[in-house]
């Protein structure tokens, strides 16, 4: 929410300072695990999202460092949370709550695929050059079924594609 320029600490609030840096009005904020956001003796992130929530409120946000209104109404805000458990009723009340599936090792796949397409994409490389083969594929299809963690199982499709990588170019190399 910014602090006044008054403090030798004096800064505008995050939120006018990406719109400032990117150049962009209508900016979208997305907020990672909103339900573990923690209140301190400093801020209640919770009670200072409730402002910009509500579209007049936001017209009028008052930014502590410049000391006026600042419209903030154009701006989105995407939150990602594990439960709603911990979200305040008056922040929940404002969201639209968008429920994801829960991972099924039916997909596992599809994951894997995706995971190989991406990573192939990030790479340049066509995703060809990058198959897994059906002894790789059932093996971290065996593994997702236990932890059901796509960083872990990005981690390890990375790690198998790394290696042949390698291998590939060890062998051009001879």
């Amino acid at each position: 929410s910014g602090v006044s320029s008054g403090f030798s600490t004096g800064q505008a609030s995050t939120l006018l300072r990406e719109v400032a840096s990117q150049n962009i009005a209508n900016p979208i904020f997305i907020f990672d695990e909103l339900d573990k956001a923690v209140t301190s003796q400093n801020t209640d992130i919770s009670s200072r999202l409730l402002g910009l929530l509500e579209e007049q409120e936001a017209i009028h946000w008052n930014e502590r460092y410049l000391g006026t209104d600042v419209d903030f109404s154009n701006l989105t805000f995407l939150f990602t949370a594990n439960s709603l458990k911990t979200i305040p009723t008056p922040l929940l009340s404002r969201l639209r709550v968008v429920e994801m599936p829960v991972i099924s090792n039916v997909n596992s796949q599809t994951y894997i695929n995706n995971i190989v397409q991406n990573m192939s994409a990030n790479a340049g490389v066509d995703a060809r050059f990058h198959q897994l083969t059906t002894c790789e594929n059932r093996l971290l299809r065996k593994h997702f079924t236990t932890h059901k963690n796509f960083r872990l199982l990005k981690k390890q499709v990375q790690l198998l594609l790394d290696n042949k990588d390698k291998d590939l170019r060890g062998s051009a190399v001879n």
